[in-house]
This record gives structure tokens, C-alpha cells and sequence, in this order.
């Protein structure tokens, strides 16, 4: 329970909220243009967030860790979504 606490505490709001774009964005652009361009589509997104985080300066490099891989993990999800959406028939 204790090392639950912990990733908890490691994703908090912002790891949540990069999780959550890169989900909605993967569901919005993959039914109007296949799963391969949604998902160039999100990491474009994705980089450019970081990319514009670290031009304010805001941004350090274990923070953008922390932001890509709750970005991949919003992206996996979603594949896994599709997949699932896909295997059901809908």
C-alpha cells in the first residue's frame, strides 16, 4: 500500500492531466485519421508542450521524465482502447 502512496504522489495532478491530453487527443484524431497519424499527432503535442515548457524556462530535466512518461502511458491507454473498441465490433 505504502509504494502505491508513493506513485501516487509521483504522478500527481500534472503527470495526471499530460496522461489525460494525450488520452483525449489519441480518441479525438483516430477515427478521422487512422491510429498511426493520432499518434503523430499526440507525440507532436506532447513534444511541443515540453519544447514550449522549457523555452519559459519552467521545465527541468527530470520534470520532462516525468511528463513524457505519463505522455507515452496516456498514449499506450488509448491504444489499448482502440483496441478493445475494435475487438468488440463497435
Amino acid at each position: 500500500m505504502e509504494k502505491l502512496k508513493e506513485i501516487i504522489k509521483w504522478i500527481a495532478v500534472d503527470g495526471l492531466l499530460h496522461f489525460l491530453a494525450c488520452y483525449a487527443i489519441m480518441l479525438t484524431c483516430e477515427p478521422v485519421v487512422g491510429i498511426w497519424w493520432a499518434k503523430a499527432i499526440t507525440a507532436t503535442f506532447a513534444i511541443g508542450k515540453e519544447v514550449y515548457d522549457a523555452l519559459r524556462g519552467t521545465n527541468n530535466a527530470k520534470q520532462m521524465v516525468h511528463d513524457f512518461i505519463c505522455d507515452g502511458a496516456g498514449i499506450l491507454m488509448a491504444d489499448v482502447s482502440i483496441f478493445v473498441w475494435w475487438l468488440c465490433g463497435a
